[in-house]
């Protein structure tokens, strides 16, 4: 399939010639000519070509579908939304391995503060725990 343009027109086509079959079929069921027999095997046949068309018909409109689903993603490409200093103010493209948000500058920066506040927030914990351990040490040695 080439473009949007050509698949919808062929699916058009498609749906012209199934209203043509389905006109075709009601006029053979209403024709007073024809034996029982002749009916059965001429309705066999519409409704085997209308279960073709039906099929191919699925499949234009599923790759139809595609199709209009990719332009949409091209149209929609997302801008990065900053980080620091570039927040609110960074145009460069989203969508790094990790974040579909930031560009690779905003998300090196981003994860390079995240890093810097659990360091942070360990050295405390460290400091406070070293201290509530010499605490600790102080009462056993005054116990002892």
């Amino acid at each position: 399939m080439r473009n949007a343009a050509e698949i919808q027109r062929r699916l058009d086509e498609y749906l012209q010639i199934k209203a043509d079959y389905r006109i075709e079929r009601a006029e053979i069921m209403s024709d007073s000519d024809m034996s029982a027999d002749e009916k059965r095997k001429a309705r066999y046949q519409i409704d085997n070509i209308n279960r073709l068309l039906n099929v191919r018909i699925a499949e234009l409109r599923w790759v139809l579908g595609l199709e209009e689903e990719l332009a949409v993603k091209e149209s929609r490409k997302r801008i990065c939304i900053g980080f620091g200093e570039y927040e609110g103010k960074c145009q460069n493209e989203a969508d790094t391995p990790w974040t579909p948000y930031w560009c690779s500058r905003c998300d090196k920066l981003r994860q390079r503060y995240i890093s810097d506040q659990l360091d942070k927030l360990m050295n405390d914990f460290a400091q406070k725990s070293s201290k509530i351990l010499q605490k600790m040490c102080q009462r056993t040695k005054g116990a002892l």
